[in-house]
């Protein structure tokens, strides 16, 4: 199944690549940004390293 990168969004090694516009202007281009999965896994990690009482090394 192939997708078209200018049509529609796809996940690959934890980027979502696609159609992406500028706020000013409108104009579309290709992009990158990190994929909602890797942004979430990223805040978790995080979350767990900050509980309270945690006094880390």
């Amino acid at each position: 199944m192939a997708k078209d990168a200018r049509q529609e969004s796809f996940d690959f090694l934890g980027y979502t690549l696609g159609p992406r516009h500028f706020p000013e202007g409108g104009r579309w281009y290709l992009g990158a940004a990190p994929s909602r999965k890797s942004v979430q896994r990223i805040k978790t990690k995080v979350s767990n390293l900050q509980t309270p009482g945690n006094k880390g090394a």
